[in-house]
């Protein structure tokens, strides 16, 4: 799967076309473009999201990794907002950066993933959701934002949407 999703993932294929040695710091600034795929939380979603498509046996597991693939996975995705948010100095105030954007510079929020349970469960049903599957082990993104989640329950037809 992780194969496939190379093959029909921009991102990914882009990194895995850059040639070892001094070409090898490209990988940096295509990581700081803030692709969450190319970060553990996001490697994480998609890696459970493939668990469930290859342990359930689901038939047309290349099918959802199309649609896994064509997911805007920008840090920018409103369906990032569960893990990635803005970061927080000490006092609590929003950490901001200065970027330059289309020749002028511009002061952005620093944002940040979060990558405790509740935030990366919410962010794995959401995209579930997203590509269609509905998978017999999801959970349901608490409605307090707590820690707390609640289990789907099964669905006795197949999984394919």
């Amino acid at each position: 799967m992780v194969n496939y999703l190379t093959e029909h993932l921009d991102v990914w294929k882009e990194v895995s076309q850059v040639p070892p040695g001094i070409q090898h710091a490209r990988l940096r600034q295509i990581r700081n473009r803030g692709y969450v795929c190319l970060t553990a939380t996001g490697l994480n979603i998609i890696g459970r999201i493939g668990h469930e498509l290859l342990a359930n046996d689901v038939q047309d597991w290349k099918g959802y990794a199309e649609k896994l693939a064509k997911l805007d996975w920008l840090k920018t995705n409103p369906l990032r907002a569960d893990i990635v948010q803005p970061k927080k100095d000490k006092e609590g105030n929003v950490v901001t950066e200065e970027i330059e954007v289309s020749g002028r510079k511009e002061r952005r929020s620093v944002m940040q993933l979060m990558t405790n349970r509740a935030p990366l469960n919410r962010a794995i049903f959401k995209v579930s959701q997203a590509i269609g599957l509905v998978p017999k082990t999801a959970v349901a993104p608490p409605a307090d934002g707590g820690d707390d989640v609640a289990e789907l329950p099964e669905r006795a037809e197949e999984m394919a949407v």
